[in-house]
C-alpha cells in the first residue's frame, strides 16, 4: 500500500512539473531609465499560436515566390514565342506580298495569250465565240493588286484571295490550253487540206494551149481541152501539185505516159505525155515531190505537160489552182 502511495505521489509530481512547464511564458522589459522592469506573461497556446501562424506565412511566401517565378518564366517564354511569331509573320507577309506581284504578272500574261490566241483566230477566221466568253471571265475576275507602286493604304492581299485567284488562273490555264489544242488541230486540219489542195504550178514553161475550147493541133475544127498544155525542154523536172497518192502512173492512150494523183476531197491531178514516171501505183507524195520528166508521149507534138484537176470527176480549169 505505501508502494502504491509513493508512486502515486510521483505521478501526481510530475504532472504539475508538465503543468508549470506548458504554462506560460514571461517577458521581461527592462527600461534603461531605471523605472521598475515590465512583465509580460504569454500563454503556451499562443506562443504555438504564432509558431503555426510564422510557419503557414513561410509556407504562403515560398508558394507565392514559386508562383511568381513560374509566371515570370511563362510570360519570358510568351515574350520569345510571340517575337519569333513576328519574325515569321514579316516573313509570311513578305512572302505573300511577293506571291501577290507573282499572281499579277500571271493575270497579264494570261491577257496577253488570250489576245494572242484571238488574233490568230482572226487570222485563220476561226469561231470568236470561245473567246468572248473567257474574255468576259477575265474581265470580271477580281484582280490582286500588290502594295508598291500605287496610292492608298498598304493593303496585303490574304491567302484566300490569292487562293481564289490562282484557282481561277488554273480553270483559265485549262480553257486556254482547250482552246489552243482546238486551234492546233484547226491549222493542222486546214494545213493538211492546203498541202492537199493543188496550188502550185507542176512544172516550169509557158502555157502552150489553155483549158476550154480550142483550135485542134492536128487541124481539124475545133475541141474543148480539158486542161492546161504548159511547154518546156525535153526532161524538165515535173512535180505533184499537192499531197496525195498515186492512183496511176503508166501509159494511158492519147495521154501517153501518165500520172494521176488522188489528194483526198475528191480532188485530183493528172499529168500527161511524160518521157518518164518516177513514182508508183500506191505511192504517198508530197506536195512539190519531183515524180516525172516532160516529154512528147501520146498524141503530142512537142515537149510539154499536159497538167488537169479534176473535182469529183469533173475537169475544172486548172489555172483556178494554180
Amino acid at each position: 500500500m505505501d508502494k502504491f502511495l509513493n508512486r502515486f505521489e510521483v505521478m501526481l509530481l510530475q504532472k504539475n512539473k508538465k503543468k508549470k512547464k506548458a504554462c506560460t511564458y514571461t517577458l521581461m522589459l527592462v527600461p534603461h531609465s531605471g523605472q521598475g522592469i515590465k512583465q509580460l506573461h504569454i500563454p503556451d497556446f499562443m506562443v504555438k499560436g504564432l509558431q503555426f501562424f510564422g510557419a503557414g506565412l513561410a509556407l504562403v511566401a515560398m508558394t507565392m515566390l514559386f508562383h511568381y517565378s513560374s509566371t515570370i518564366y511563362r510570360a519570358q517564354a510568351e515574350k520569345a514565342e510571340l517575337q519569333h511569331l513576328r519574325e515569321i509573320n514579316t516573313v509570311q507577309v513578305s512572302q505573300i506580298q511577293q506571291l501577290a506581284q507573282t499572281t499579277m504578272v500571271l493575270q497579264e500574261d494570261m491577257q496577253r495569250v488570250n489576245k494572242l490566241d484571238n488574233e490568230v483566230r482572226k487570222l485563220v477566221g476561226m469561231d470568236q465565240s470561245e473567246m468572248v466568253q473567257v474574255s468576259r471571265g477575265i474581265a470580271n475576275r477580281p484582280v490582286v493588286e500588290s502594295s508598291g507602286g500605287q496610292g492608298g493604304p498598304e493593303d496585303t492581299p490574304d491567302v484566300q484571295q490569292l487562293t481564289y485567284v490562282v484557282e481561277q488562273i488554273k480553270r483559265e490555264v485549262v480553257i486556254r490550253e482547250n482552246s489552243l489544242t482546238t486551234l492546233r488541230d484547226s491549222i493542222a486540219t486546214r494545213q493538211a487540206q492546203a498541202a492537199s489542195t493543188p496550188s502550185i504550178w507542176p512544172t516550169s514553161g509557158e502555157i502552150s494551149s489553155g483549158y476550154g475550147y480550142r483550135r485542134s493541133p492536128w487541124g481539124w475544127g475545133r475541141q474543148f481541152h480539158e486542161g492546161v498544155d504548159i511547154a518546156a525542154e525535153w526532161g524538165t523536172p515535173i512535180s505533184a501539185a499537192a499531197d496525195g497518192e498515186v492512183v496511176f502512173s503508166g501509159w494511158n492512150g492519147g495521154y501517153g505516159k501518165m500520172v494521176v494523183i488522188d489528194h483526198g476531197n475528191g480532188i485530183s491531178t493528172a499529168y500527161a505525155h511524160n518521157a518518164s514516171n518516177y513514182v508508183a501505183v500506191g505511192q504517198r507524195v508530197s506536195k512539190g515531190e519531183y515524180i516525172a520528166d516532160m516529154g512528147s508521149t501520146g498524141a503530142s507534138t512537142g515537149p510539154h505537160v499536159h497538167y488537169e484537176v479534176r473535182i469529183g470527176g469533173e475537169r475544172v480549169n486548172p489555172l483556178d489552182y494554180m
